[in-house]
């Protein structure tokens, strides 16, 4: 058993390692997830007229929900389902939005298939089911069905939600599901940054507050000896601010500099080699949405409609 003094002993070190950073700081930055079901898709890919343009990618979404359901509940999810998939693929718009349904060269439509709401004593029990379809023309080339349920309990009436935000969550659910397998969507991942030398370990505060200019510009200055958890820490800092700024010159710097983290130990230390496997991931994905982008912006002027 321990003693009184090996108890405060063990408070002492816990909370010096606390203040000191050996407990090990850690960052979220965004990130991307890639496309589950993006070989399935293939026929979404329209042609530019000009090499300039290329692939593009563009869906136009009928306004007008299926289902063969009635009520006011399912009038809500219809309003709701096309605003929550136009929200989930604008997030990256590596697929744009047609905005006539009736031009688009590709048709997404949806399909209520089953909703059940049903509340009693202290309890709601909620599900819905819905399908995608994605056509062009009459070719019909990708159908999936998502499903969303919404169960709460509680011991009084007053602690359970109300319709409207249990219809929201499991529309969300589904739209995000959906487009989650047609295109990237964002995410947030976390970095663990390394420990550094006193005279520069501040830079890991700036990190924490997102202020990673700042601490770039720091490190960049440092005259130091430079190991292993400099570059990499360096690294996470350049894809952090790459992340925010969608900036693919910040990622080759990051390369870089995961890269030499790699060549001085890293290639042995599981932190950095998960990171920058991660990072490797992102970098890919960020470059083909990006590049994707630049298609989708250009098609808008070959056809003359503003997307």
């Amino acid at each position: 058993m321990y003693t009184s003094k090996r108890i405060k002993l063990l408070w002492v070190f816990i909370f010096f390692c606390f203040f000191s950073g050996c407990a090990g700081k850690k960052i979220i930055i965004e990130s991307y997830t890639a496309p589950r079901e993006y070989r399935k898709i293939e026929g979404m890919i329209s042609y530019g007229a000009s090499e300039r343009t290329g692939e593009y990618l563009a869906i136009g979404i009928n306004p007008d929900v299926i289902s063969k359901k009635k009520g006011n509940d399912i009038e809500t999810l219809k309003k709701l389902l096309i605003n929550d998939v136009k929200a989930k693929i604008t997030e990256t718009n590596f697929i744009t939005l047609h905005p006539i349904y009736d031009i688009s060269a590709v048709a997404l439509i949806i399909e209520i298939l089953d909703y059940h709401y049903e509340r009693g004593n202290y309890r709601i029990d909620s599900n819905l089911v819905v399908n995608f379809v994605i056509s062009r023309g009459m070719t019909e080339y990708y159908s999936k069905s998502y499903s969303a349920k919404e169960n709460r309990h509680s011991k009084s009436e007053q602690g359970l939600p109300g319709k409207q935000e249990l219809l929201k969550k499991m529309s969300q659910k589904c739209a995000k599901l959906f487009v989650k397998d047609i295109s990237p969507i964002k995410t947030k991942q976390l970095r663990e940054l390394k420990s550094l030398p006193g005279d520069i370990e501040y830079v890991l505060d700036y990190a924490i507050i997102k202020n990673y200019e700042g601490a770039i510009k720091a490190m960049e200055a440092y005259t130091g000896k430079k190991t292993m958890n400099f570059y990499y820490n360096l690294a996470v800092f350049y894809e952090a601010l790459a992340s925010e700024k969608e900036d693919l010159n910040l990622l080759v710097k990051a390369d870089k500099n995961y890269q030499l983290s790699m060549q001085n130990g890293g290639s042995r230390d599981d932190v950095v080699i998960s990171a920058k496997a991660r990072f490797d991931n992102f970098y890919k994905l960020l470059k083909m949405i990006l590049e994707q982008q630049d298609k989708n912006e250009q098609i808008s002027e070959e056809i003359g409609v503003d997307f």
